[in-house]
């Protein structure tokens, strides 16, 4: 049985350079996405034509990562995405979303640290408290399912990693303990057998406040121990539509320390 520090759990919240759909589910990734989702492409109100994001994050209180993303709305619920790691070009993607501006079509050429280019094709399936992933081959054939599974609350309590063809499954196992803040994650190998266990804290309430927007502006890290929290305060700007265009995520420490984390800026142009 291991334990991660509140501090560790908490980079690993930014550390996804970029969200993207090639990663495998996990526990982890999977509260990301509710905290700290970077879906820059939804808004709360208007028609956008482009979205131009620069997302800079500051890691390790030194090294600085900035990357930039060109949203294109093709249509309503298809747009077209170009990604700069550093000013290079590193993704060129394509989604499709469905009424519920959730990805349901995912295709995306990625350049890798080796300097190669990489075509994924991905589809989404969600059914009530189930979420579905496919990766797709050049053939068209799926050859990884990723299923993951949510409790009443709508956090993660199982993932399945399927290799298609063989059948062989390893999961994610995840039980909270709501009452005391606390969660057991046990991952499991493709025979079925226990590698590893972990023990932590989670917050089940971990937004503390929010603004007229209904954004929040203050929250618990959902893994940190309420008795020595960790705090996120969030600060934003609007524009005349009322969607944010500056967001600047401050971490404060228990110590009262405090450290930006993350700056993001958003260029929205709408359709007339």
């Amino acid at each position: 049985m291991k334990k991660i520090t509140p501090f560790i759990l908490l980079i690993l919240s930014i550390q996804i350079f970029s969200q993207s759909q090639e990663i495998e589910p996990t526990f982890y990734s999977e509260i990301s996405e509710i905290v700290s989702s970077k879906d820059y492409f939804k808004v709360k109100f208007g028609n956008p034509e482009t979205i131009i994001v620069l997302d800079t994050t500051f890691a390790y209180s030194s090294k600085i990562l900035t990357e930039k993303i060109v949203y294109d709305f093709k249509t309503k619920n298809r747009i077209e995405i170009e990604k700069f790691k550093q000013s290079e070009l590193s993704a060129k993607e394509l989604i499709d979303l469905d009424s519920k501006n959730r990805i349901i079509n995912y295709k995306g050429n990625i350049k890798y640290n080796s300097g190669k280019w990489y075509e994924t094709l991905v589809k989404y399936e969600y059914k009530k408290k189930k979420k579905i992933k496919k990766k797709i081959n050049d053939a068209g054939e799926v050859y990884l399912k990723y299923i993951v599974f949510y409790d009443k609350l709508n956090f993660p309590i199982k993932i399945e990693s399927t290799i298609v063809g063989t059948e062989d499954t390893r999961m994610q196992v995840v039980n909270y303990d709501y009452k005391n803040s606390k969660f057991t994650l046990m991952e499991f190998n493709y025979q079925g057998k226990l590698e590893n266990e972990t023990k932590g804290n989670f917050n089940q309430k971990y937004i503390v406040k929010t603004n007229k927007m209904n954004d929040p502006t203050e929250m618990y890290w959902i893994l940190t121990d309420i008795k020595e929290p960790y705090f996120h305060e969030l600060n934003y700007k609007y524009d005349s539509n009322g969607n944010w265009i500056e967001f600047i995520k401050v971490l404060r420490k228990p110590n009262g320390e405090k450290e930006t984390l993350q700056k993001v800026f958003r260029e929205i142009n709408y359709k007339n």
